[in-house]
């Protein structure tokens, strides 16, 4: 999961949604994942999962029925970081786990062996009016730092870098998230794929992303890398696009499109959930 957009709203006060997520996963297109669904081993959480040997299991990002939530991005590095625990289990452990999002972060984020890492999670409390906070964490001891009501993006950088997708895309989320009025989950979910996830502007060059990336890409892979959505290269790219919404009634509506790959062909996948969250378990 390479760039995330969040609209927190816990009351509803500048939308018709208590949450909005729109995220794009980012991979290499031969690496093998399965698309969104409820896990058969925990039907509660209903996640994409990672198939790589030595990784299957781990995903990037998931809800579960009693309205907990977790998305992750890597840490854009210089060097490569060698003999660090693989982040791929940290969102799905936390859906898993019985801990709120500050005691988990505590306890099994901060100081772990993780390879660098963006953490975002939260969950409704089961009065159904109010929302635990979202919390984001990485791997400095005093990154977490609660998420108040409001909007925030993240890619492979710092919450709220200045890499030029987080600010382009931003200001586009934005602009949607004021129309939400005008819109049902369904058309909301479609406007927030097509006109935010899917966006190619070229935003190249974006000198945060080459200070932070020293040992530097090539110019193409640059040049699609400084988009929202990452396309038109040959190995690597926008694999999954994901939409949460939950609604003032906590229903929630999960959507994906996922790519796969098969000798060469392309091809999108579409999955749709929805159900009403439950907050009394």
């Amino acid at each position: 999961m390479c760039i995330i957009f969040l609209h927190s709203d816990p009351d509803c006060l500048s939308s018709s949604y208590k949450l909005i997520l729109a995220a794009n996963r980012d991979e290499h297109l031969s690496r093998p994942s399965k698309s969104a669904d409820f896990l058969s081993e925990n039907p509660n959480v209903l996640c994409g999962l990672d198939l790589k040997p030595g990784y299957e299991g781990g995903t990037w990002l998931g809800v579960t029925r009693n309205g907990k939530f977790a998305a992750l991005t890597n840490y854009l590095h210089s060097e490569k970081i060698i003999g660090k625990v693989s982040r791929g289990f940290i969102v799905r452990d936390y859906l898993e786990s019985d801990s709120p999002v500050r005691d988990y972060i505590n306890t099994k984020l901060i100081n772990g062996a993780f390879s660098p890492f963006n953490f975002i999670g939260g969950q409704l409390v089961r009065n159904g009016n109010e929302m635990e906070l979202f919390y984001y964490a990485n791997n400095d001891p005093s990154s977490p730092r609660p998420l108040q009501t409001g909007n925030y993006s993240m890619a492979c950088t710092t919450l709220g870098g200045k890499w030029n997708k987080c600010v382009h895309g931003s200001q586009v989320f934005e602009r949607i998230i004021q129309s939400t009025d005008n819109h049902g989950p369904l058309a909301l979910s479609d406007l927030l794929i097509d006109m935010l996830l899917s966006d190619t502007t070229l935003l190249y060059p974006d000198p945060a992303i080459e200070e932070q990336n020293k040992y530097g890409f090539n110019e193409k892979t640059m040049r699609s890398y400084c988009s929202v959505m990452i396309d038109g290269l040959e190995h690597y790219g926008t694999r999954a696009q994901t939409v949460i919404l939950v609604d003032q009634e906590n229903r929630l509506y999960f959507t994906e499109k996922s790519l796969t790959v098969v000798n060469g062909e392309k091809t999108w996948n579409y999955a749709s959930f929805d159900f009403p969250l439950n907050l009394s378990s």
